[in-house]
């Protein structure tokens, strides 16, 4: 049940959902201090989880990159000709 709740966290980018789930599950833990520290968090951890489809993988790995973060989707998954908008 808790993997099924983070993977909707993940599929719709639910920042106050992911928070109240990280808090249950590991209280001890430093939690991203803002919602932009936690929608960061979130994407990365989109782009690396392979149940999550690929194309929502490769919007969070270009979200990211847009925005100067690394991104955990490896480069053979990125669309061919991607390069940062701008």
């Amino acid at each position: 049940m808790f993997e099924d709740d983070v993977r909707r966290c993940l599929l719709e980018l639910d920042v106050s959902g992911i928070q109240k789930l990280w808090a249950q599950a590991a209280p001890h833990l430093d939690q991203p201090k803002s919602d932009k520290e936690t929608i960061v968090t979130l994407h990365m951890a989109r782009t690396g989880a392979k149940s999550i489809p690929l194309k929502l993988r490769q919007y969070s790995d270009r979200w990211l990159r847009e925005r100067g973060v690394g991104s955990l989707l490896p480069e053979e998954l990125r669309p061919v000709g991607w390069r940062v908008r701008g």
